[in-house]
């Protein structure tokens, strides 16, 4: 994700206009222009544009003489600032040089092309999570100022899950925490009978496989709630007076376990785990924990160590490998889940009816 911020970052400060919404002024500019049918004044373009900024982004007021002025300057500019747009202003007209001109027509270099096509296809993965709503509009963007030659299947795939829960509450979750603004939730989890209704002060959202969850100060509770956004039924801004995050400090809170469920007060447990040759290598290179140290090896098997919190999270995961994972120590933790095992093995020795 770092990567991408950063391509996006740079690509509008090389190729795309400060302000968010010019890109799509000189759009409208250049679709008057190329209409050679009619006769465009400066009066004209105004309209027009604050029409279309009206439609497009609810803009009321339009833009003033002095910024459709900025705008045809800067479309005359050279790139990469701007589109060395033949704009000639004569006898109370305004119109192209070139009729057949077009800010679409780019003076990009292949290999320019060829990059931002990669890019597109990078960003494109992000295009159903809200958080990103203003990311969503950047290959629209990028495909305004570059004339794509081709379409091309996508080289990386990032994983995503568009059936997934609870996403539409990221931008208010995010909104408020960015400007410290309590929340009243309307929350019922999978065990509960009925919905609650919270005050919560939210200090971080997290993802963990494809699911979100907001952290924060329940006043109900005193203490450290999280929310999965899936079970949140509704959450508006509260009047609360805002507390402060003096709880957890999000860049260590999860270090101690995997996943997101954080048990307060409980400490950190060696686990010593056997993996068979069959996912020994895949545990190794990805390893289960950021604690994770091998202290056995040979063909027949590897010992590995992992020092966290066990939680539901962790029992998931060491399941997932089946008969090719054993947890060895400590006593009562391989006593856990011995019993799981026995009570899945009931499942399946049974002949069914």
């Amino acid at each position: 994700m770092q990567s991408i911020c950063i391509f996006i970052k740079n690509f509008e400060r090389n190729y795309m206009p400060l302000n968010k919404n010019a890109s799509f002024r000189y759009r409208v500019i250049n679709e008057c222009l190329r209409n050679t049918a009619r006769r465009w004044t400066f009066t004209d373009l105004l309209e027009r544009v604050s029409e279309k900024l009206s439609e497009e982004f609810d803009i009321v007021k339009g833009i003033s003489p002095r910024q459709l002025a900025e705008d045809i300057h800067i479309m005359r500019k050279l790139p990469p600032t701007g589109y060395n747009a033949p704009i000639i202003r004569r006898n109370g007209y305004i119109y192209y040089e070139d009729p057949g001109f077009s800010i679409d027509h780019n003076p990009l270099s292949q290999s320019d092309v060829e990059a931002l096509d990669e890019a597109l296809n990078i960003l494109k993965q992000f295009k159903d999570l809200p958080h990103f709503e203003e990311l969503k509009r950047i290959p629209y963007k990028i495909q305004g100022s570059v004339n794509l030659q081709k379409q091309r299947k996508a080289l990386i795939q990032f994983e995503t899950n568009p059936m997934v829960k609870g996403t539409e509450w990221i931008p208010l979750l995010s909104e408020c925490i960015g400007n410290s603004r309590p929340l009243r939730l309307t929350y019922k989890s999978f065990k509960a009978k009925a919905e609650k209704s919270e005050i919560l002060h939210p200090y971080l959202l997290k993802e963990y496989r494809n699911r979100w969850f907001v952290f924060g100060y329940n006043e109900t509770y005193c203490g450290i709630s999280s929310y999965a956004l899936d079970r949140i039924v509704n959450a508006e801004k509260s009047d609360a007076a805002w507390i402060e995050n003096s709880f957890i400090d999000p860049d260590n809170y999860f270090d101690d376990v995997i996943g997101v469920s954080v048990v307060a007060g409980m400490a950190p447990e060696r686990i010593e785990i056997k993996l068979l040759p069959a996912v020994a290598p895949y545990i190794i290179t990805k390893p289960l924990h950021n604690s994770q140290k091998v202290i056995h090896e040979s063909p027949e098997f590897t010992i590995i160590e992992i020092t966290i919190v066990p939680n539901y999270e962790f029992e998931s995961l060491i399941l997932s490998f089946g008969e090719q994972v054993e947890i060895l120590a400590p006593l009562e933790i391989r006593n856990m889940f011995n019993k799981r095992i026995k009570g899945m093995l009931e499942l399946y020795i049974n002949e069914q009816v």
